[in-house]
């Protein structure tokens, strides 16, 4: 499963789920062990989703808001990273893929940006003034952004856990087809 949202808790509304279960790919998987299946499909989302990284942190450096200064676009940027792991237990357990925002300074990409991207859920999301009566609506860059990238990251996907499992069958002796 590969999981696109923000790597901070949010509403279901803001995550969308790709499940990549063609009978091909299945087929591959099934002939690995449990824990070079979990590697092959592991290499395989960190390659696909390695350049859509730079592509969701270039909107965010192009996107156009009021205001002097760039320098919470640039930190948002700077803070876009992958991360990529198991989502439960088990020889079978899904791997969740999450491209996003790092909040905090201790990360690497989020030390770059100094901890000026704390406002990102408020640019994405929206917000409400304290005292005032309407609210500030959010642009969605990075949600608008993922829906539209969705086929594609699918269907790379599946051909690239397609392409590793191969290679890993091959290295085994095993027949790939």
């Amino acid at each position: 499963m590969i999981r696109l949202g923000f790597l901070k808790s949010q509403p279901q509304r803001d995550l969308l789920r790709i499940r990549v279960q063609t009978e091909a790919v299945r087929q591959a998987l099934a002939k690995l062990p449990p824990r070079l299946n979990e590697n092959v499909r592991k290499r395989a989302a960190r390659r696909v989703l390695s350049p859509y990284v730079k592509e969701l942190a270039g909107r965010w450096l192009r996107a156009s808001f009021r205001g002097p200064s760039a320098k919470h676009r640039l930190a948002i940027s700077a803070a876009t990273e992958l991360d990529v792991r198991r989502a439960g237990s088990g020889p079978s357990a899904p791997i969740r893929a999450r491209i996003g925002v790092r909040y905090g300074k201790r990360a690497k990409a989020a030390a770059l940006a100094r901890g000026r991207q704390r406002i990102f859920h408020l640019l994405e999301n929206g917000f409400r003034h304290k005292n005032a009566k309407r609210k500030i609506t959010g642009r969605f860059i990075s949600f608008a952004w993922a829906r539209s990238s969705l086929a594609r990251i699918m269907q790379q996907l599946s051909d690239q856990t397609l392409v590793e499992a191969h290679k890993e069958l091959a290295k085994l002796g095993r027949s790939g087809a």
